[in-house]
């Protein structure tokens, strides 16, 4: 863990009625399970001081948000 910077973890995932990709946050233990592509990016908003890293896994298959641990407020 980076020190002083909040890590969040994402997925990309396939919709409750499946016609369409969504990204959403997850638990990291979950987040480590998934194969496939990985992108970064990075957040800093001088004024009040946050600063994030934000993980999105990009599965091979992906799962259905259903099946996920999502983590409310995430996206």
């Amino acid at each position: 863990m980076i020190p002083n910077i909040n890590v969040r973890f994402f997925v990309d995932a396939v919709t409750k009625d499946g016609s369409d990709i969504d990204t959403v946050e997850i638990t990291e233990p979950q987040f480590l399970t998934f194969s496939g592509s990985i992108r970064y990016e990075r957040h800093t908003v001088f004024a009040n001081g946050c600063h994030q890293i934000c993980l999105t896994a990009e599965p091979f298959d992906a799962p259905y948000i259903e099946d996920l641990d999502v983590i409310d407020g995430g996206s």
